[in-house]
């Protein structure tokens, strides 16, 4: 069988099949057995996500196949394991499990229809896991997705980010996860933000950070959907410093004692950090000392 052999593995984990080859191995998974197309997505993935040599996956053995129309467990894990193979394309997905479903993006971005006609694009590395009832609809994310939501009033969507759930009827939004903590923004709609008795409702063109390390919540509005511009209106000065930090990726040292009292008006747009930290030294008379080149040690008093 020309599917259960490393050659079929390579080709497929490096995208070289044509679309005929890959709707041949779609309508040949949807009749294999369960078994059978968990080992494939078992292999896969560790192919994936661990950087396996193809070299020493054995090949699998030959596939069994069942008779029944209605084993429900052979098409949801069909399902997923169409999805995860062909993360190049657009993945439409019509069924409403019960059990909770992987979509692994990989190297490329992916863009999945869930049944609701949910859109949900997942960034490289994402992972999310969809699980859809007649009463739920919920997906657990890891790394960064975007989200267009069905809105339906009756079955509100929750996306869970570790211990913070959004809930949304229907809406475009983004989560993003990163070592620093987690940042939501919201083009359209609404959403609700909880954690651990804490709550927040976000509008249109709001970005919301939680930092992980500090546990501390930062709310922006934003000039419009694009969220390219943000203005600080005698905000401050720490809460402009964190979003530094999210926004150009560094780390700002610094005695928060020193600059609690501090304030800025300044409008941060598509400006080089440079840029930005000029403005703030100039205004507020303090030096940003290169430690490297993501890393920042401030001195000297604010006004």
């Amino acid at each position: 069988m020309k599917y259960f052999n490393r050659h079929f593995l390579e080709q497929l984990a490096q995208g070289r099949l044509s679309d005929k080859e890959k709707e041949e191995f779609r309508l040949w998974l949807k009749k294999a057995h369960h078994k059978t197309q968990q080992k494939w997505l078992d292999t896969f993935e560790k192919v994936q996500t661990e950087n396996v040599n193809i070299d020493n996956i054995p090949d699998l053995q030959s596939p069994t196949f069942q008779n029944q129309k209605n084993d429900f467990r052979k098409w949801w894990v069909a399902a997923a394991l169409i999805l995860v193979f062909l993360t190049a394309g657009v993945l439409y997905f019509n069924l409403e499990p019960s059990q909770q479903i992987q979509y692994f993006s990989g190297a490329e971005q992916s863009k999945v229809f869930l049944s609701d006609s949910t859109e949900v694009n997942i960034n490289q590395n994402g992972r999310i896991s969809v699980l859809y009832t007649k009463e739920l609809r919920q997906i657990e994310l890891e790394g960064e997705a975007s989200f267009k939501v069905t809105r339906n009033e009756n079955r509100p969507l929750v996306v869970k980010t570790e211990e913070i759930n959004t809930t949304v009827l229907g809406t475009e939004f983004n989560i993003k996860q990163s070592n620093k903590g987690i940042q939501i923004s919201l083009k359209e709609g609404s959403v609700k933000i909880t954690q651990d008795g804490y709550t927040q409702k976000l509008e249109p063109n709001e970005k919301w950070f939680w930092d992980r390390k500090t546990n501390n919540y930062l709310l922006l509005s934003f000039e419009s959907a694009d969220f390219k511009e943000v203005r600080f209106e005698n905000e401050p000065l720490p809460d402009v410093l964190d979003f530094l930090e999210w926004q150009y990726d560094i780390d700002l040292q610094y005695d928060m004692r020193q600059y609690e009292n501090c304030s800025i008006s300044i409008t941060i747009n598509e400006m080089a950090l440079k840029e930005v930290l000029d403005v703030i030294s100039f205004v507020n008379k303090i030096s940003f000392n290169p430690i490297n080149e993501n890393q920042y040690v401030l001195s000297g008093r604010c006004n």
